[in-house]
């Protein structure tokens, strides 16, 4: 197969598209492989059976995957390219659906071969989040974490030890307390877990109270009388924090002799409870991520040791980083303060938010599109209690005029919560709120552009997903669209002047599970990029 023929074929492609954007260079690839692999003497001639080839046995030979997101990539090349080879040739769907069932398998054998990476802003991208930004967070005043601080039990025990070693006590040739000092140390403290003796004496240097650098482990001059009155204890427990945080699992499996790897747990349980916030994490769900990342030596470990999460829960509360509420484990809020100092100082922005009477309806606003659940709701209750209903409405509805979609769908049901049907008669003539002051009003019956209007508002909520790489989304688009009315619709939505418009019907065409929608979704989707790159 010559290259210009797979050029050639790129070109056609692209025309199909109709200037929607298709990622040629992995199509290139796609083709390229499926030559030199499948003996494809004709770019696209894909069988049943080539697809499942293609994406489950070559790539991972071949092709270096980075991250998720560069699976996904690869994903959506192969969704085009089954697109264009169904709607230019006389094909039954069976590609299609090779592919869909094809998917899960390669996104899971991606995830097993990825490289690690330990860097914050590469993690926070696998994740789908920003690599330069986090949601804002509030937190009490400064005299409240130090009070907080003070109270530390696992850091109190810590100083304790090093005031114990006195003039110093022996170590080994790795810097490390001798068996018989910890065994001393754990008589003298009253301690009967030679493991936390070990935990103690690591923290004990991470927050500067002692050092081994004389030969002995003693207590450090300036960093032990800081302790607990002195002018740096907040930095002492945030740098005693991220340390333990990052580094007790190891000193665990060191003091038990494993060799089990928890080096990709502590970053991101770091990310996880920082975005679980006020909610926290199931412990379960602590356990079953380092379950995940520790595969293949951890049910040895555990039937050996027990669950090493329940080990990092009980440290990280002793030392007042976590909380248990119940069966959830969450960030206390000196914890969340010595996260975002992490985040900062790693390029993260993690902005302090201002008090709720401060708040424009634009801000809260931004911080409903990254937070939710009981927190978002607490913000949003106390910036509605700070001013009144009308004109807390009224700056609703101003934002979600102007704003995006999603911004559009928050906003329009937290007045219609309100109950002021005099905002919603102001905004009548205003097209982006038409649909949704009607409804307010108690019009049902809507016209087909104002429910299309609606219906992509909703959808561009998907699109996000869809991008997120967040499989199976076909059973919560479809009843978006009014079951037997769906191509009526779909005739009338590519039409409407919406910025979201291309997108959601590309992601209707996608995932809609009736195959006669998708395919009209997907040709009704290139008018609409033809008829916007026109405007």
């Amino acid at each position: 197969m010559a290259v210009d023929a797979i050029e050639v074929k790129l070109d056609e492609i692209e025309k199909w598209a109709a200037g929607r954007p298709v990622n040629r260079d992995e199509l290139r690839l796609m083709f390229e492989l499926a030559r030199d692999h499948l003996g494809h003497r004709t770019p696209g001639s894909f069988e049943p059976g080539d697809l499942d080839e293609l994406l489950l046995e070559v790539y991972p030979r071949r092709v270096e995957i980075p991250s998720g997101t560069d699976a996904v990539q690869i994903v959506e090349a192969a969704r085009d390219l089954v697109d264009f080879i169904e709607e230019t040739t006389d094909t039954t769907g069976e590609l299609l659906t090779e592919l869909e069932d094809a998917v899960p398998e390669f996104m899971e054998i991606v995830a097993e071969n990825a490289p690690a990476s330990h860097g914050l802003a590469e993690m926070l991208e696998e994740l789908g989040l920003p690599s330069d930004r986090m949601p804002g967070i509030r937190l009490p005043s400064a005299d409240v974490l130090l009070a907080a601080a003070k109270q530390s039990k696992l850091l109190a025990r810590a100083h304790e030890l090093a005031a114990w070693a006195g003039d110093g006590k022996e170590v080994d040739d790795d810097d490390e307390l001798t068996d018989e000092a910890v065994a001393q140390a754990a008589a003298a403290l009253g301690v009967n877990d030679q493991l936390e003796i070990r935990v103690l004496a690591d923290l004990a240097e991470f927050a500067g109270f002692a050092s081994t650098e004389s030969g002995s482990f003693a207590p450090l001059p300036g960093g032990f009388e800081q302790w607990p009155d002195g002018e740096n204890v907040a930095e002492i427990w945030q740098t005693g924090f991220i340390s333990t945080f990052g580094f007790v699992l190891d000193r665990v499996a060191d003091f038990r002799g494993s060799d089990i790897d928890f080096a990709d747990v502590p970053a991101n349980l770091l990310i996880m409870l920082f975005l679980a916030r006020d909610v926290g994490l199931p412990r379960t769900e602590i356990s079953e991520l380092i379950h995940e990342l520790t595969e293949d030596e951890w049910h040895g470990y555990v039937e050996q040791h027990g669950d090493p999460a329940d080990f990092f829960i009980h440290v990280m509360t002793e030392i007042g980083g976590l909380e248990v509420d119940g069966e959830n484990v969450r960030y206390t809020p000196l914890a969340l303060n010595a996260v975002r100092e992490h985040f900062m100082a790693n390029g993260v922005d993690v902005p302090l938010l201002p008090p709720s009477a401060e708040m424009t309806a634009a801000d809260l606003a931004a911080l409903a599109m990254d937070l939710s659940g009981p927190e978002m709701a607490a913000e949003q209750a106390a910036w509605l209690s700070s001013r009144e209903t009308v004109p807390a409405a009224r700056e609703l509805l101003a934002v979600a005029a102007d704003g995006p979609a999603r911004v559009r769908v928050w906003a329009t049901g937290v007045v219609t919560e309100l109950g002021v049907a005099e905002v919603w008669r102001e905004v009548l003539d205003v097209d982006a709120l038409r649909p949704y002051a009607r409804y307010a009003l108690g019009e049902t019956e809507l016209e087909l552009s104002e429910l299309g209007w609606i219906t992509i508002d909703g959808l561009t909520l998907f699109v996000e997903a869809d991008e997120q790489g967040i499989p199976d989304l076909g059973s919560a688009v479809a009843p978006l669209l009014p079951a037997g009315n769906e191509v009526e619709l779909l005739d009338v939505m590519w039409r409407l002047p919406h910025p979201d418009v291309v997108a959601t019907l590309n992601l209707l065409g996608k995932y809609h599970p009736d195959k006669r929608v998708a395919k009209h979704a997907r040709k009704v989707a290139h008018k609409a990029t033809t008829l916007h790159s026109q405007e």
